[in-house]
């Protein structure tokens, strides 16, 4: 390649890349002809004929499209480039064209930037002022985050306003009330008699057959084995711990802890031969070995062993409930005593 050829090349790559000749462009088919030939041999083209050809049979909605997009694109510049600025709009237009593939304002329904200006008047957030100089504008979009700023804004406002309100009724009701309030005498000295009569507070028995019924419905108790009635997935559980609250702290086989109301959960019959504790009932609060269930009475046979004395027993099956004894290893006699009460 000689070195003509290759200038010729660069100057010609250049060319493409920037602006060139607007008579030289068709916008129906954006294409950019870098001289008249190629624009004439374009105009020639197959296939710019059958696009002419469709636009001839849908011209509005062509016009109407380009016009938006032109649109769009001017208003996306001024609010990235001109936010919240007043600007000249020759400026901006000068800006926007200088894009290689801008939409060409003769393929819009406009014809010049003064028509143009005069519809962006119309749209909200653009304020136009025509003065000597020539047009300005001004765009103030309103995105999310300025309407949620804004938002906040006035309600922070009425707020302080509501604020100062209620402040001055208040100082305003004191006020009242201390002219209005009759004159209050002054304390006086009084002497105390050397006898004094003493007194005891006793609760009354409503309460206490109150607090007695809630002792006998609460059945939980540390190192029996639950299930959950609404989580069926979970599984069984053990329970691990009662806070004040009464929340249950149930430790699952797959590791989680979760905690509780008493109403959650239900009690867990073992199998024949294992240890069971008696939730309910005048025998509530003991320990037995389960001998055999009766599915059709909801019962169950059980035996106690009392001062080494063997007894078995007829219990509901809502009564007993699967224990683990070795939850409570570790634990003290007291602390054992309380974790069953």
């Amino acid at each position: 390649m000689t070195k003509s050829n290759l200038l010729k090349g660069v100057s010609n790559r250049l060319k493409s890349k920037g602006l060139q000749k607007l008579r030289w462009y068709c916008q129906l088919c954006e294409k950019q002809c870098r001289d008249e030939n190629g624009f004439k041999c374009h105009c020639l083209s197959e296939s710019h004929i059958r696009r002419v050809h469709n636009f001839g049979t849908n011209q509005q909605s062509t016009v109407a499209e380009f016009s938006r997009a032109f649109e769009l694109n001017f208003l996306k510049h001024l609010q990235c480039s001109y936010r919240h600025t007043r600007v000249e709009a020759t400026r901006v237009y000068n800006e926007v064209i200088s894009h290689k593939e801008h939409i060409h304002m003769n393929a819009t329904k406009w014809t010049t930037l003064t028509e143009f200006l005069k519809h962006l008047a119309s749209k909200e957030g653009c304020e136009i002022e025509e003065t000597p100089k020539g047009w300005f504008i001004l765009y103030r979009p309103t995105d999310s985050e300025e309407a949620l700023r804004m938002r906040l804004n006035n309600k922070r406002e009425r707020e302080n306003v509501n604020e100062r309100s209620i402040e001055k009724v208040i100082i305003s009701q004191s006020k009242s009330c201390k002219s209005s309030a009759p004159n209050i005498p002054s304390p006086s000295k009084m002497q105390m008699g050397k006898t004094v009569q003493t007194f005891t507070l006793k609760p009354k028995p409503e309460c206490i057959s109150h607090a007695q019924e809630a002792l006998d419905c609460q059945w939980i108790c540390v190192g029996l084995v639950v299930r959950v009635k609404a989580k069926q997935s979970l599984g069984k559980g053990v329970v691990s711990a009662i806070n004040r609250l009464h929340l249950v702290t149930v430790s699952f086989a797959i590791g989680i802890f979760q905690e509780f109301s008493q109403a959650e959960l239900e009690p867990v019959v073992p199998k024949i031969g294992a240890s069971v504790f008696i939730i309910s009932g005048s025998l509530k609060g003991a320990k037995a070995e389960l001998l055999g269930i009766d599915l059709k009475r909801k019962e169950a046979r059980i035996q106690m062993v009392d001062d080494g004395h063997r007894a078995d027993k007829i219990v509901g099956l809502s009564e007993i409930c699967k224990f683990e004894e070795s939850r409570l290893v570790g634990l003290t006699s007291t602390e054992q005593t309380h974790a069953l009460a």
